[in-house]
């Protein structure tokens, strides 16, 4: 129970950062409870997933039904969800394209699959460090909001999320770093980025329950509600705290975590 417990606490809090929960989850229990046997660990993985993508949707429950709302009155809906609504809709279905034309191409080469998201993690990484460095020489940046979306910005960042089923490169954090050099204010950032990935974490539990199955017991649930109440809290913090953090700080910062989460 206590395993489940803390396991959950640690999914809660590196799900919405840029390294990989899965492979935290993996280093905890061996690091922590002297697992020896990692057997199934996607399985029993997959009640902190689930409560994880509860705590997004709790939390971002008002704009979920905004999009909704929108998609069934369009001609009525605000402009501003409009927007989310065509990036939430682009955005899949670009990176439904793109992660079709890796697996086609290179899942059958499994070593160029595992290097190629290193590759690209890092390139973020130094692209983040280079746009710090120009946000903190630019006095008063121009920054984009959800109103400026374009298509370009759909494309982009819809290939981005189709490259996050590379091993190494976290879906969360190349999302964010893309917000980030596109130009937008760090909250738009975080924000937006949450809300594409409720939609590509709702189908990877579907299928990997589909897959695996799904383990009822009492550490399952002790697991689900212990990443679903850290989630709740790591994501309004998050928030919380970039919102006060100068962008080029907030960058950097992010770029720095983001280059940690490579030597784990």
């Amino acid at each position: 129970m206590l395993e489940s417990i803390v396991l959950g606490m640690i999914h809660g809090i590196c799900e919405w950062l840029p390294v990989n929960a899965e492979r935290m989850i993996v280093l905890a229990k061996i690091r922590l409870f002297h697992a020896t046997d990692l057997s199934g660990i996607i399985q029993h993985a997959l009640p902190l997933r689930w409560g994880s993508t509860l705590a997004l949707c709790v939390y971002f429950h008002q704009d979920i039904r905004n999009i909704f709302h929108a998609i069934i009155t369009w001609s009525k809906a605000d402009e501003k969800v409009k927007k989310i609504t065509a990036l939430m809709t682009g955005t899949i279905l670009v990176a439904g394209v793109t992660g079709a034309i890796l697996m086609i191409f290179l899942m059958p080469l499994s070593y160029y699959f595992q290097t190629l998201g290193k590759i690209i993690a890092l390139l973020i990484i130094i692209l983040l460090f280079a746009t710090s460095i120009l946000q903190r020489k630019i006095q008063h940046p121009i920054l984009k909001n959800v109103q400026k979306l374009n298509l370009q910005d759909i494309f982009v960042l819809g290939a981005i999320q189709g490259l996050a089923i590379l091993p190494g490169l976290s879906r969360t954090g190349a999302t964010i770093a893309c917000f980030l050099m596109r130009q937008f204010d760090q909250t738009t950032s975080i924000r937006l980025s949450f809300l594409m990935a409720i939609p590509f974490m709702l189908a990877n539990n579907i299928m990997l329950g589909l897959a695996k199955g799904i383990t009822f017991s009492s550490g399952a649930a002790a697991g689900f509600f212990s990443a679903f109440i850290i989630s709740l809290l790591t994501i309004h913090g998050f928030l919380k705290v970039a919102g006060k953090i100068d962008l080029y700080k907030f960058t950097l910062l992010f770029a720095l975590l983001f280059l940690l989460s490579l030597s784990l």
